[in-house]
């Protein structure tokens, strides 16, 4: 399997975990303390901020992994970002959905 494959496919593991991870984020981010604390106006609107970055972080740290091991260069970082960023915007409104459905 390439690297992009990999990449691919971890970055849609990613995402079906974001969505598994809404409930417990929208019960765990949406108490008193933590909107007096993260400051935020719209629940499902941070949610959907919060998960986005942790699939962005969680697929750029697998990418920086696959480097380490030797399996792509640091030059490649670009191009993987913008197929990351490519199949998270495929699988965005899934995510604003799975949102709803909790908010």
């Amino acid at each position: 399997m390439s690297l992009e494959e990999l990449l691919r496919e971890e970055v849609q593991k990613q995402i079906d975990r974001a969505i598994g991870d809404i409930p417990w984020a929208t019960t765990k981010l949406s108490t008193s303390r933590a909107k007096l604390s993260l400051q935020y106006k719209d629940i499902s609107d941070f949610v959907y901020g919060y998960e986005y970055g942790c699939i962005i972080s969680n697929s750029i740290s697998y990418y920086q992994s696959k480097v380490a091991e030797g399996l792509a260069t640091g030059d490649e970082l670009g191009q993987a970002t913008k197929a990351i960023v490519s199949i998270i915007a495929d699988r965005l409104p899934e995510i604003r959905q799975a949102i709803l459905r909790i908010v």
